[in-house]
């Protein structure tokens, strides 16, 4: 008894120096982890153009997750961040994959980005639609409010929250989550909206096209297209849908006006990226496209092994991408080329996330990959 006795002082001494020094405590479930201390949080970067990076993929580690990751984050700070089905969100270093911080929540979540230096929003996937803002720090939620029917994540535009509803859209102020605006459109918006600085582009039921100012939420312009959108929406010089009918189509962004269309027979189910002069994306007869988004004539198509439902990202020369068939591509964006590929251990149908040199992908399988861009 004594020897213990002993260690109670020393174990007290050790927690009160790690609060103060470079640790802090993140409650979750109930309980304590301690986690290194984090400098600053800050928007993810979807991708990183480098001309040093060739294509080829080099294994630095691989990292089994409980649950499926949703979608993979880089933060400014050489930190990963994802959500998976599980109901817990994780932040890795980058270099390492060693786990930094850990939320877990009783019920499940649709995931929202992390936003400015330390909070991060989490959205409930249940008919009351909770809405949490959390200091990644403690753990703990500093703001939540209850909004019924939410239908896709929020995102953040000129500090407030926007996010699809049964009935339009609605923005909330963050961190605070009071009211803002909510449009009168009265038709559910299911698909992720599209958005720069002064515009917010919308689905809204399956068909109809909705362009609204940020931050009134007026309407500009609207347009009915003449089948569902089944796609994400692509934004760059033109709005880019992929329709229930095999077709994609663009449209001008100030009038909503049809620029061009291209006929695939096929679905595009996740986004279409733009980048320089081309427009990349994948597609459910299991090929991969590039497209010149000026006039969308064709480029290449190239071939994997399974349908096709990630979103690509463009790094550097190369269009990097994942398919059903477990294989991870990295395809010249000019030539549409096969530079690399990698056999992963599942399906992958999220998009990866690339930064200064390293690539990271996840599978349907549980586990996260980071590769190094040789």
């Amino acid at each position: 008894m004594r020897p213990l006795i002993r260690l109670i002082p020393l174990t007290l001494l050790l927690v009160l120096t790690g609060c103060a020094g470079k640790k802090h405590l993140s409650r979750q479930m109930g309980g304590f982890e301690t986690i290194p201390a984090v400098t600053s949080f800050r928007q993810p970067i979807k991708a990183v153009a480098s001309d040093v990076f060739s294509g080829h993929f080099k294994p630095i580690y691989d990292k089994k997750t409980q649950g499926s990751v949703d979608n993979l984050m880089l933060t400014g700070n050489r930190y990963v961040a994802f959500k998976t089905t599980r109901r817990r969100f994780l932040v890795l270093d980058q270099e390492t994959g060693k786990r930094l911080c850990k939320i877990q929540r009783r019920r499940g979540y649709i995931f929202g980005p992390v936003i400015d230096d330390t909070l991060l929003v989490m959205v409930d996937k249940s008919p009351w639609g909770r809405i949490e803002v959390i200091n990644l720090f403690t753990g703990k939620a500093i703001a939540r409010r209850i909004e019924f029917g939410i239908k896709t994540e929020p995102f953040h535009i000129d500090g407030n929250l926007v996010f699809g509803t049964n009935r339009g859209l609605q923005s909330l102020t963050f961190p605070g989550l009071q009211p803002r605006w909510s449009d009168t459109c009265e038709a559910p918006v299911n698909i992720l909206p599209a958005h720069d600085q002064a515009t917010i582009y919308a689905v809204s039921g399956a068909r109809q096209v909705r362009a609204v100012d940020a931050e009134t939420g007026a309407g500009r312009w609207s347009i009915d297209l003449p089948a569902d959108v089944v796609s994400e929406i692509g934004l760059g010089r033109y709005l880019y849908l992929g329709l229930a009918d095999g077709r994609l189509i663009a449209l001008n962004r100030t009038d909503g006006s049809a620029v061009w269309e291209y006929t695939i027979g096929y679905l595009v189910r996740g986004g279409l990226v733009e980048e320089g002069d081309g427009l990349f994306f994948g597609c459910t007869d299991g090929r991969v496209y590039g497209l010149n988004a000026a006039d969308a004539s064709l480029r290449w198509a190239f071939q994997t092994g399974g349908v096709v439902v990630a979103t690509p990202t463009v790094f550097g020369s190369a269009v990097v991408v994942g398919s059903l068939d477990r294989y991870l591509y990295s395809i010249h964006g000019v030539s549409g080329k096969l530079i690399d590929k990698v056999r992963l251990n599942g399906p992958i149908t999220a998009p990866v996330a690339a930064g200064g040199l390293r690539i990271f992908a996840a599978t349907r399988n549980n586990r996260i990959y980071c590769f190094e861009g040789r």
